[in-house]
């Protein structure tokens, strides 16, 4: 049976005060110039949240950890370290790692992330390829050279951006932003970007879908997408913004918008719902952006970025599921 809206699971989020919690002045490493962009959470065997997320040196990114303390959620230890490099000369990840999605495989940690390289023609080119841990989160390394995903006949241009769900043993799901063009900036190109997904019996070896995005918008940029199933039904925060004019205007930069499906594959887009907004004046105030979503104990915590792509640092708003 469909279910109107009114009657659908909902989430209204409240920000922490003390947002943001992790910034690169709390961190001050000295291989880091910027940003701590894309958190991935992850909860440790003693109840702290590890974070992880992405630093640029030089414009390149490279991942890096921050472990909160599960009451205060305060930083108590970081990463002395990048926890991968960039790959050699002409790889895919040669210009930058970032950190995109973690699951637990069982005896291993699979980390999804977005690799950089810099093409002749356009801004960048991304793929998306895989990391390991096999000691809980503290050490990574690359499962291959190359890409676990990359451009194709219904990804013409580039993809990044990887979530992964399990829904069964063999029967894992990704969601990854597909460029569709890079358009006419006026100083610079831009590009254009939905969400597709992504099918695996292994979460190592894909099958793209035909083409046809889940998640799409006209005039936008879609990217960074988190889902959750809860009650038999999947629910899914995203980033969302026009594709010009959007590092200076405040209305077309980056917002968390929102959907909801009941097989994982065909989704509802439903932004009005997503139930986080800009602030009026602050860190997050021009935009919102790279929504994750971890349920701890009975309530849901949301890690997001704000002003500058990830400049200004990553908050937490705190949900408890509205029916």
């Amino acid at each position: 049976m469909r279910l109107g809206k009114e009657e659908r699971n909902m989430f209204k989020w409240e920000k922490r005060q003390d947002n943001p919690c992790i910034s690169l002045e709390q961190i001050n490493h000295p291989w880091m110039e910027s940003h701590t962009q894309l958190a991935v959470p992850y909860i440790l065997s003693n109840g702290n949240i590890r974070i992880f997320y992405n630093s640029r040196t030089k414009g390149k990114a490279r991942p890096a950890f921050a472990d909160l303390d599960r009451d205060t959620l305060q930083v108590v230890q970081t990463s002395k370290a990048p926890l991968l490099d960039f790959g050699k000369p002409g790889t895919f990840d040669d210009s930058g790692v970032m950190f995109s999605s973690l699951i637990d495989s069982g005896d291993k940690l699979y980390m999804y992330y977005s690799g950089w390289n810099v093409p002749a023609t356009v801004r960048y080119h991304n793929s998306i390829g895989l990391a390991i841990s096999e000691d809980g989160g503290n050490t990574f390394y690359k499962y291959s050279e190359g890409p676990i995903l990359d451009r194709s006949v219904y990804n013409p241009i580039m993809v990044a951006g990887p979530y992964v769900i399990r829904r069964g043993a063999a029967d894992w799901v990704m969601y990854y932003l597909s460029c569709s063009d890079w358009i006419d900036g006026g100083s610079k190109l831009e590009p254009v970007y939905d969400l597709h997904y992504a099918l695996s019996k292994d979460g190592i070896s894909w099958e793209v879908s035909n083409g046809m995005p889940c998640i799409s918008g006209k005039n936008e940029a879609i990217a960074q997408p988190c889902v959750i199933k809860e009650g038999g039904r999947y629910y899914m925060w995203y980033s969302y913004r026009k594709t010009l004019d959007y590092r200076i205007n405040r209305d077309n930069s980056y917002r968390i918008g929102y959907a909801e499906s009941e097989d994982g594959i065909n989704w509802e887009r439903m932004d009005e719902m997503a139930g986080i907004a800009v602030s009026e004046t602050g860190w997050d105030s021009e935009m919102i952006e790279y929504p994750y979503v971890l349920k701890v104990k009975d309530k849901y915590m949301m890690f997001y970025n704000g002003n500058g792509f990830g400049r200004s640092g990553i908050g937490i708003a705190v949900s408890e599921k509205l029916v």
